[in-house]
């Protein structure tokens, strides 16, 4: 590995450990409008604790009860977020300012090398669907302003369409980025054979209303690779492991630049069941016969969305900390306090199931437990015969 390629490496590894302080713990994404609470000083999203707020009235970090008021938009937490992007945009500049006279003459040497990869890159570009998706997005916008005749709600459309191509246009620049890296990355490293690059891969699980990325395919990876990848995310970034995948799943790629909603995703995942039938470039992915990702020709950051009832870990029947306490794996577990019952050290299950209409508070959060300690003493809420159940999906 040459010094050039080992010091992008580097600064993508100092910059990614500082991105990660800057990730909201709701949806585990870069933050987007940064609130502060003024209770407890948590970070989050704006749409998220606002959504968040609305539907439990507390912090979901330390459950402190909140209100909207409780808030306040932090704008220099976002400027700190930016002058780091901008920071490491221009630490990789200077990398490639500082290549060497030497570095520059054997590129040279290899002009007509390069000028082969060149065309493969651009063909590459051209053959996404960036202009298409546009286009669409521009016909639905002139379908929508021809129904109406209220000026108002025609500037709102035409500004709607306005962001959607800009936001398009951002991931598009995006890709070429990251191809273009990637290239690079490869040509440095020497690699021997050059037949694909990773690719990868963003997920949607349609059910759910989740999204994942962040999964890159090798060339000759087994495509079905991706439910491993899927498990241990779940569990990883949404701390609800996934539990099985339904026989009848049906994955569908929508490619790059996918800017389709929910409501014409499922139109079209109906479409398909019917009619068998799929738009371009939406292609449906066959997991199950096990080839590698090289024979689908999988376009880099392409979404594949994901339908079927997929089970996650939440969705099994409730059970006590008494009855799920394994003494041979022991793990942190948060206990609570009922003010109506005056009692303590309850688990995070019976405070959910047994006292979800009282007046509880955080007690001892991520205790260290090595015994079965639960003290709620209706028992009959416990849902004991759960642990005990031959649980299937």
């Amino acid at each position: 590995m040459t010094e050039f390629s080992t010091n992008l490496i580097e600064i993508d590894k100092t910059f990614n450990k500082i991105f990660d302080q800057f990730q909201c713990p709701i949806c585990f994404d870069e933050f987007k409008k940064t609130f502060m609470t003024l209770k407890c000083c948590h970070r989050f999203c704006e749409m998220c604790i606002k959504k968040t707020i609305k539907q439990h009235g507390k912090c979901p970090l330390c459950n402190k009860y909140l209100t909207d008021q409780d808030l306040v938009r932090d704008n220099h937490f976002d400027s700190l977020l930016e002058e780091f992007k901008n920071l490491k945009e221009k630490k990789i500049q200077s990398v490639f300012e500082n290549l060497s006279d030497n570095q520059v003459n054997i590129d040279k040497k290899f002009s007509s090398i390069q000028s082969v990869f060149k065309s493969i890159f651009l063909q590459n570009i051209l053959n996404s669907n960036y202009e298409k998706e546009v286009a669409r997005i521009k016909e639905m916008t002139e379908q929508e302003i021809s129904t109406t005749e209220n000026s108002t709600k025609i500037e709102k459309v035409k500004q709607e369409c306005q962001k959607k191509i800009e936001k398009l246009a951002e991931e598009f620049d995006h890709q070429i980025k990251s191809i273009a890296k990637r290239y690079q990355m490869l040509l440095e490293e020497n690699e021997k054979s050059l037949i694909i690059l990773p690719t990868k891969i963003k997920f949607r699980l349609y059910e759910k209303n989740i999204k994942l990325d962040g999964f890159e395919f090798k060339p000759t990876d087994d495509i079905s690779m991706m439910f491993n990848y899927l498990k241990e995310e779940s569990k990883k970034q949404l701390h609800d492991p996934i539990i099985k995948f339904p026989d009848d799943l049906i994955i569908l790629n929508f490619g790059p630049f996918s800017t389709h909603s929910n409501d014409e995703m499922i139109a079209i995942f109906e479409e398909y069941k019917k009619k068998g039938i799929l738009p371009e470039p939406i292609e449906k992915i066959r997991a199950e016969n096990c080839l590698p990702v090289t024979e689908y020709k999988i376009k880099p950051n392409s979404e594949f969305v994901l339908f079927g009832n997929i089970k996650f870990e939440s969705d099994l029947p409730k059970r006590c900390f008494k009855y799920i306490f394994d003494k041979n794996k022991p793990k942190p577990i948060d206990y609570f306090q009922c003010e109506d019952c005056l009692l303590k050290w309850i688990c995070k299950f019976c405070i959910e199931e047994c006292h979800k209409k009282h007046n509880v508070r955080p007690f001892s959060l991520n205790h260290n437990a090595n015994w079965a300690c639960c003290f709620c003493e209706r028992n009959n809420c416990c849902l004991k015969e759960s642990s005990e159940m031959n649980i299937e999906f």
